[in-house]
């Protein structure tokens, strides 16, 4: 910090130094997941209650076909799930993957 402000000042040495490891957990993703109280109070974030791990299909075709009767679940969208091209995708779809989703969907793309 102090180099690059251009103070010339220089570090020479430590008195103490505390490092703190922990494990990482990455947030779960694919299936269902309760939103917190503060969050599912505003309504204004529709979280589908999926059981299948395909939680991206059902958000993408959520997006494309708005509805206001039972817009949580996965059976106000089934029947546009051919719309979706998930051939040689895994579930949960890994981030590694998410360039195939789009390429093989290019109608969502951006949406």
């Amino acid at each position: 910090k102090f180099v690059r402000n251009g103070s010339g000042w220089v570090v020479k040495g430590l008195k103490c130094v505390h490092l703190y490891i922990t494990k990482y957990n990455p947030m779960r993703v694919g299936s269902y997941i309760p939103l917190p109280e503060p969050i599912k109070k505003k309504r204004t974030l529709l979280n589908i209650q999926n059981t299948d791990n395909k939680c991206l299909k059902w958000a993408v075709l959520a997006a494309r076909h708005p509805t206001s009767v039972h817009a949580n679940r996965t059976t106000s969208y089934k029947h546009y799930e051919g719309e979706i091209n998930d051939s040689g995708i895994t579930w949960p779809i890994p981030i590694s993957q998410i360039p195939k989703f789009e390429r093989q969907n290019r109608c969502f793309h951006g949406f």
